[in-house]
């Protein structure tokens, strides 16, 4: 877990010409690491890891022009898989 409690994990898909690396990441949504800017921070790291600045520059240019909280967390799950930890299955 990182400070604001989000805990992010990465898998691997398949592509057809390289394997890139999904983040998945565990939230609350009523929690601190609800924030829409807080999970930025968390996919900031993960991004960074996998040399994809510019990819998150770009999202997190969205996610600041977005009008609602809704709209940003839609510009995330683009590109990242969000669950919620609080949804029973």
């Amino acid at each position: 877990m990182g400070n604001n409690g989000a805990v992010c994990k990465r898998i691997l898909t398949e592509g057809k010409m390289f394997k890139k690396k999904k983040i998945i990441i565990y939230y609350n949504p009523k929690g601190r690491n609800g924030n829409v800017f807080i999970l930025l921070s968390e996919i900031r790291t993960e991004m960074i890891k996998q040399r994809r600045k510019f990819e998150y520059n770009i999202l997190c240019e969205k996610v600041n022009n977005a009008l609602s909280k809704e709209e940003a967390l839609g510009y995330i799950r683009e590109k990242v898989d969000l669950v919620d930890i609080t949804k029973k299955e």
